[in-house]
């Protein structure tokens, strides 16, 4: 089962946490994978298509449990792997400054 929640940088993050893009940055899909681009730094980032789905879901609002439940559907994956997965791509978006709690 997915953990209530864990750090980063002395912040929770918790199951109903929800989190979007940072105005400066800009992202564009390219076959599977997302192209990212911080406007602020200059840096541009990829994400494969687990990443992908992540981004997608987060941009549309959804929450982190949210998440995982629909990624363990989509994927082929125990829950574990699943929210260890899901957690690590949302502590590389958040250090990188690309994502925001809403």
């Amino acid at each position: 089962m997915l953990n209530s929640k864990f750090s980063v940088a002395n912040a929770t993050l918790g199951n109903s946490d929800r989190y979007t893009a940072e105005s400066q940055v800009l992202s564009i899909m390219l076959e599977t994978d997302t192209a990212i681009l911080d406007l602020r730094s200059e840096r541009y980032f990829t994400l494969n298509d687990v990443g992908t789905r992540v981004w997608e879901l987060l941009q549309e609002g959804t929450e982190v449990a949210v998440i995982v439940e629909l990624l363990v559907e989509e994927y082929d994956a125990p829950i574990e792997v699943i929210a260890a997965d899901t957690r690590d791509i949302l502590i590389a978006l958040l250090r990188r400054r690309l994502v925001r709690r809403v």
